[in-house]
């Protein structure tokens, strides 16, 4: 939090505090120095002792002037928290989202409220919620079924202890004294239907910061999404509060009535989709003070010099198009770092041999894995393939088990910028 330096100097004079913090300035000659403690304390105390029935100094907000703190009782206290608790019905189940500063009156009320209930409150990188996330990490890992995706070994690599210990890291080095860091409140989730788990990345993040979350999935979901809500269920049933009661996964259709309702609850939106989606959930409006994070369209190429991959071993171009598949395979091709071309860097003989080569060992890498795509995906891409051949420049169509390449030659130099470049080929991938 940032005071300006001589109401800082003021209040401490007018208000003879014996702990200031280190950040303020003082008279040196009235206070010690702070050393590791982070405090100034007082060289000699006053004498006046306080009354006996004052238990808080709660300072107003300045709007008509300079703060000025309010003396109440231990009664007044209790009292407010008891007719909030009264009021809001908060019971021991309640966990409340204290984002607001506790030396204010609406976020100490919030606070002294659920305490007084015998409830908790969520605060950022709380322990409840980093055990949670290490426990579902290790559940993918040793979860035989889990284990045969690839993508939820990426997720529970990314979840595992050491990752959150890095976060956690991060994220406090971010509170500075100038600076306040509050959850946004509550948070909802929209992924996409073709990579439904992504939303535990944005649901994690936003229950480590403190926020509560609402996670919308299609009723069409994949095996691995399936999987992943098992082992998501078993992770919150085993997990302490406040991570086990933050979050609540819906699904439905395309109906807008739940996502008007949730949208004007919310306090932030994260949209996972393409360009149309995120037009079309827009359509339901969010509340004036909620913020939203969009994840449009995206497309991805890979830029490989052929005379470089001439250059590898065998075990370098198997390594290579491994990689390819993992980029473009484990989301059919729709993931943001999918590759939707390929352009092969130098020479006319050079690009094509680097070309038929490479995807020669991508379409052995399909056939290894016993990659699979629905029939209708199919028919979808293959029907793009032949009417891209009807309108488009189309040097050659290449159909592999699994895989459709079809070349576009020549290219001007003005339509890929790929520097130091003599000739450019590019190659448009499709999974068949």
């Amino acid at each position: 939090m940032q005071i300006d330096t001589q109401l800082a100097a003021n209040l401490i004079s007018l208000y003879r505090p014996e702990w200031v913090l280190a950040s303020l300035p003082v008279d040196p000659e009235e206070y010690e120095s702070p050393g590791a403690a982070g405090f100034w304390r007082r060289r000699r105390l006053d004498s006046t002792p306080l009354h006996r029935d004052l238990a808080l100094l709660l300072s107003t907000s300045g709007s008509t002037g300079s703060p000025k703190f309010v003396r109440l009782r231990r009664g007044n206290v209790e009292a407010n928290a008891e007719s909030i608790r009264q009021a809001l019905a908060i019971s021991d189940q309640d966990v409340p989202v204290a984002h607001l500063p506790v030396h204010y009156s609406y976020g100490l009320s919030v606070v002294n409220s659920h305490l007084l209930a015998g409830s908790t409150a969520a605060e950022p990188f709380h322990e409840s919620v980093v055990d949670a996330s290490v426990d579902l990490s290790q559940r993918i890992f040793h979860d035989p079924e889990a284990r045969a995706y690839p993508e939820l070994l990426a997720l529970a690599y990314w979840m595992r202890k050491a990752e959150m210990n890095r976060l956690t890291a991060q994220f406090r080095s971010l509170q500075l004294d100038h600076r306040v860091l509050t959850p946004r409140g509550l948070v909802f989730h929209l992924p996409p239907r073709n990579v439904d788990t992504i939303f535990v990345y944005s649901w994690l993040l936003a229950a480590l910061t403190g926020n509560r979350s609402v996670v919308r999935l299609s009723p069409q979901r994949s095996e691995s999404t399936s999987i992943l809500l098992r082992l998501l269920r078993e992770t919150l049933a085993a997990a302490a509060e406040p991570a086990r009661g933050g979050t609540t996964i819906v699904s439905y259709g395309h109906e807008e009535e739940p996502t008007e309702m949730l949208s004007a609850l919310c306090d932030a939106r994260v949209i996972w989709g393409g360009d149309q989606t995120v037009e079309i959930i827009r359509r339901s409006p969010l509340a004036p003070h909620a913020k939203e994070i969009t994840f449009p369209d995206r497309y991805s190429l890979s830029a490989i010099r052929a005379d470089v991959y001439a250059g590898l071993p065998e075990e370098k171009r198997d390594y290579l198009a491994d990689q390819f598949f993992n980029d473009s395979y484990w989301f059919d091709q729709l993931a943001c770092s999918s590759p939707r071309l390929v352009v092969w860097c130098g020479t006319g003989p050079e690009t094509r041999a680097a070309a038929a080569d490479f995807f020669r060992r991508v379409a052995g890498c399909v056939e290894r894995r016993r990659y699979v795509l629905p029939a209708a995906a199919s028919m979808q891409k293959l029907v793009y393939a032949c009417s891209s051949i009807l309108n488009s420049t189309v040097e050659e169509c290449r159909r592999y088990k699994g895989l459709i390449v079809w070349t576009l030659w020549p290219v001007s130099s003005g339509v890929i910028p790929v520097a130091d470049c003599s000739s450019r080929r590019i190659s448009k991938v499709f999974w068949s």
